[in-house]
């Protein structure tokens, strides 16, 4: 069964910090578009002043931008990857069975061809 990973539900999560630098190199831009995207509402841990970074989680970050990026809201944007992740697990979950059942099914074939090996080294 199909349960969705929701990583702001997870509280032993460990976030990765970067700054606003450490943004701007992520997504190969400059400072000023990562001000524009903080103005515009891109969640950030806290806000820096002379001398100290800001503290940004990247997953937020990334989650923000994908959901501004599309025009909808962060829930929409999550109801959405949901579905989607949904409908995948849903397409390989039947692969994923057929492996299992492949896996097991070599398991009691190595185990035959042991005993048939064992049965002929017999007197």
């Amino acid at each position: 069964m199909y349960e969705p990973y929701r990583w702001w539900e997870d509280r032993n999560r460990k976030p990765k910090i970067v700054n606003k630098s450490g943004m701007a190199a992520i997504f190969d831009t400059n400072l000023k578009t990562i001000d524009d995207w903080i103005r515009k509402g891109m969640p950030v841990l806290s806000k820096g002043t002379n001398g100290v970074s800001y503290s940004i989680d990247l997953t937020a970050a990334l989650e923000w931008y994908f959901a501004h990026h599309a025009g909808c809201s962060i829930a929409e944007y999550r109801r959405w990857r949901e579905e989607d992740d949904r409908k995948l697990y849903e397409e390989f979950a039947p692969i994923e069975k057929l492996r299992a059942e492949n896996t097991k099914l070599r398991k009691e074939l190595a185990a035959l061809k042991r005993r048939k090996a064992a049965r002929e080294r017999l007197p």
